[in-house]
């Protein structure tokens, strides 16, 4: 065996283990939920924090009726809680059309400053003055559950400050793509943060469904203004030790694109953010959570890496590949092992998300789906449409 070969062997091993640990780390939390889990149901109190839904729409008039309709419908006394839209450097009748459906309407145009961030900013700082317990961010393509703020009020009550709710998707049978989706979503949430919420371990924010007290908002002023504003804010407060929750017991449902055209968009730039954010804080995190014994950072940045699962895919069929291509049996086997595991674990989503005629014949397809969202997770990792917001484009 040559020096190069050895080195070749060597690093394969290492990447190898690598992949395992995250591969054992997925597993990990999926037993806690089978084994150690009931499903948590929050006892709704006498109602008495005041709410204000903030909705951030850029040129969102096909869909934000539904949106504000579904607010105005929660199960929560009227005078308690306000539907506040921000059209955000809207051209179009987003502002009418929220202010028809009964929101109140703050219209912004900044043509330099633009993105989500920016607006929420604009909204916290605009609304903060009024008294509100705490701020509750709804994206405009979404609807949610009926109990949504009595459990919210809850949560409150007994001293969650952050709190994430359940992010689920409003057109689950709408194609294949969207199956394909709703198992990565059932996966994601309750595979993966229900039982890091119940251990005590930090959430990563979506964006969509996020809670904010008021204390919070005062105490750490909206700073996030990336692509991936969310998740930025929310390492922020893990920083400084603020306790993110998961509450799998609401939900938020976005309406989700139905083909690869309208998916590409929304899927490059959720790819490309949380690539650029996962090479530039996820080791810092876990050197940090080591060296101030905070196991919640640490944990936080892992989060960060395994948060692309068809990246974790390619990962393992590239040194499946250069394994046969070394010759070594024993990290042949290896890699086939690492990529059963894999398969397993997205068996568990499928099972999950229920068998049925038309579900198995979009199982049959959806390999072709899994493969471009392997290629779109590559693209981000090569930073393509890097700090581009390009809006998706649905149905």
């Amino acid at each position: 065996m040559t020096l190069v070969h050895s080195l070749v062997t060597v690093s394969l091993s290492a990447g190898l283990a690598v992949l395992t640990v995250l591969v054992l780390y997925l597993w990990f939390f999926a037993l806690v939920y089978f084994f150690a889990i009931k499903r948590e149901i929050t006892a709704a109190l006498d109602p008495k924090s005041r709410f204000v839904f903030v909705v951030p729409a850029h040129n969102e008039e096909m869909g934000i009726t539904a949106t504000v309709q579904s607010l105005l419908s929660v199960s929560y006394p009227r005078p308690l809680f306000d539907v506040v839209v921000i059209a955000d450097n809207c051209t179009d009748a987003t502002a009418v059309q929220a202010k028809t459906a009964g929101a109140e309407c703050l219209e912004r145009h900044d043509t330099t400053l633009r993105g989500k961030g920016y607006a929420l900013c604009h909204a916290f700082t605009e609304l903060m003055p009024r008294g509100y317990s705490a701020f509750v961010v709804i994206d405009a393509d979404s609807v949610v559950s009926s109990n949504f703020l009595s459990v919210l009020d809850a949560r409150l009550r007994r001293g969650e400050q952050v709190v994430q709710a359940y992010y689920g998707m409003s057109n689950p049978d709408a194609s294949i793509l969207t199956y394909l989706f709703q198992v990565g979503n059932l996966i994601e949430n309750i595979l993966f943060w229900i039982p890091k919420n119940k251990l005590g371990l930090p959430i990563i924010l979506r964006g969509n469904g996020m809670c904010f007290s008021s204390e919070i908002l005062k105490k750490y002023p909206w700073n996030a203004f990336s692509i991936t504003e969310d998740t930025e804010y929310g390492i922020m407060l893990v920083n400084n030790r603020i306790s993110i929750r998961f509450a799998s017991d609401i939900g938020v449902f976005a309406l989700q694109p139905v083909t690869l055209q309208q998916a590409f968009d929304q899927r490059v730039r959720w790819a490309t953010g949380n690539s650029t954010l996962t090479k530039g804080r996820a080791f810092k995190l876990i050197a940090s959570g080591i060296k101030q014994f905070n196991i919640a950072l640490s944990d936080l940045g892992v989060s960060l890496i395994v948060g692309s699962r068809p990246l974790l895919l390619v990962a393992n069929i590239l040194l499946l590949a250069l394994s046969f291509a070394d010759g070594s049996q024993i990290l042949l086997w290896w890699s086939c092992s690492v990529l059963f595991a894999q398969v397993l674990y997205i068996c568990l989503g499928i099972v999950m998300n229920g068998i049925s005629c038309q579900k198995m014949m979009r199982l049959f397809f959806s390999p072709i789906y899994l493969g471009w969202l392997c290629m779109v997770s590559l693209l981000g990792v090569f930073g393509f449409r890097k700090n581009q917001w390009v809006r998706t484009t649905r149905s």
